[in-house]
């Protein structure tokens, strides 16, 4: 008998307690970041504009412009907001969990670059004679006048801290006329590669958890950082009785988009008394653009989650769970 006393009040309390437990919530959000924008920090006005020469008196000009090119980036996934959807302790915080699960997303980029190169023999006078000079080269012409296009893409599954990379090439070949430079014939000839590689980096998601007593219009706001580890506890302030009503605001994507662009040029020029460059020279290599910044995706709007009833548990509780305490004290006394 004692003994199906205290079963029997070990399974009240047990209901008791899990009847006053703090039940789990779920909510979950769709989030969508897009940016389209410049392919250039400084904006469309910028982009490279590079133009040189190699000097002596056989050699080539050139140079490298672009300043037209975009950025397209997307960043998808979902939001899951865990929480304990009843408090029974008034003016007590509570934590609420944010997790981000990406799903399918891109970036991709868009550049257009016109590169100019024409070679150049100025050896003067070939041909002296006691008289002067009977024969003289001094030649410029053209080698190459392009248009190049590059279109690097990287599709990935979003993942806040894992950096996605892409790259695209293209490549040209000028031919310089037939010279007759009167000692003999000119030829020319010039390689032209240019390279792009893009790199993304997503490298967290902030935003402000907003929460507001429906009861007495308390509203406070606290702000979070979801970084590499996709989740973030955040805790809130002491919540008093009533029902809570959660949102989160403003939530924006924290990157480093790095975008960098090389030219290589291989040229010979045969003008009969040599060639240039001698061969087995190195080619010709030009940094055009190498920088890094952030990408400007839009801000997700304020989107309403869940609710949380706070409610203290009633004084009537605590006097069944005195009465069951005593109950089993006195059929502990009995056996004895």
């Amino acid at each position: 008998m004692n003994a199906q006393i205290f079963s029997t009040g070990c399974g009240v309390g047990f209901l008791l307690v899990t009847t006053l437990a703090q039940a789990v919530g779920i909510s979950t959000f769709n989030t969508s970041f897009s940016a389209n924008q410049s392919l250039f920090s400084g904006g469309p006005s910028v982009g490279f504009n590079e133009s040189d020469s190699t000097g002596g008196s056989v050699g080539i000009s050139y140079s490298a412009v672009a300043n037209t090119g975009t950025v397209n980036a997307s960043f998808n996934g979902q939001v899951q907001a865990t929480y304990a959807n009843q408090l029974s302790t008034p003016n007590t915080p509570t934590t609420v969990n944010l997790q981000f699960k990406g799903s399918s997303s891109s970036v991709s980029s868009q550049l257009g670059a016109n590169a100019n190169i024409s070679g150049f023999v100025n050896l003067g006078c070939v041909i002296p004679t006691p008289f002067g000079c009977a024969a003289s080269v001094n030649e410029t012409f053209s080698l190459l006048d392009e248009g190049l296009l590059l279109n690097p893409v990287t599709n990935f599954n979003a993942n806040i801290g894992a950096s996605s990379s892409a790259s695209d090439a293209d490549s040209a070949i000028g031919f310089g006329p037939n010279l007759d430079l009167i000692i003999g014939d000119l030829g020319a000839v010039v390689n032209l590669d240019i390279d792009q590689a893009i790199n993304f980096n997503p490298q967290g998601i902030d935003g402000i958890l907003s929460y507001r007593n429906r009861n007495t219009g308390d509203l406070f706001a606290t702000p979070f950082l979801m970084g590499v580890a996709d989740m973030i506890d955040v805790t809130t302030v002491d919540l008093g009785p009533g029902i809570w009503d959660f949102s989160i605001l403003d939530m924006d994507l924290n990157n480093l988009f790095r975008n960098d662009v090389n030219l290589e040029l291989r040229p010979t020029i045969n003008y009969v008394l040599g060639e240039w460059p001698a061969p087995g020279s190195s080619p010709i290599s030009l940094g055009l653009i190498d920088e890094s910044f952030g990408l400007d995706f839009n801000t997700l709007a304020a989107r309403d989650l869940f609710s949380i009833k706070v409610v203290p548990i009633p004084a009537a509780v605590w006097l069944f769970g005195s009465g069951l305490i005593g109950l089993i004290g006195v059929a502990r006394r009995k056996k004895a």
